[in-house]
């Protein structure tokens, strides 16, 4: 192994449980950690056709709609509101899978909220 990869596990490892932990704050620690990489050479510029576009705007969608709403209680709510529609284990799980598959737009394969 040389020694970019090496260094470039430990980064990863260590970025893993810096945000595992919560030590420091995920979004400062991944773009140091993302810094870090590229100037070790362990990501260069002809990898970035590797990068799917549309999953990573897909994501940082998702999070910043959980981040946003997740004070609200909008989750627990939504989930109260099916166990009382749910007269057992199996409809819960049913209404649940319809609430979420509902959600989504099966010809792009995305949330309808995005």
């Amino acid at each position: 192994m040389k020694l970019a990869q090496i260094l470039a596990i430990i980064v990863f490892v260590v970025t893993i449980l810096f945000i595992a932990t919560g030590w420091v704050d995920r979004v400062f620690c991944i773009l140091l950690a993302s810094v870090l990489m590229f100037v070790m050479g362990a990501v260069t510029s002809d990898v970035l056709h590797l990068i799917d576009i549309e999953m990573l705007e897909i994501i940082v969608g998702m999070i910043l709609l959980v981040d946003g709403v997740g004070g609200y209680e909008i989750f627990n709510g939504v989930i109260v509101k099916v166990l009382k529609v749910s007269k057992n284990l199996k409809m819960f799980t049913f209404n649940l899978l319809f609430f979420n598959v509902s959600l989504v737009d099966t010809k792009k394969h995305r949330g309808c909220l995005f």
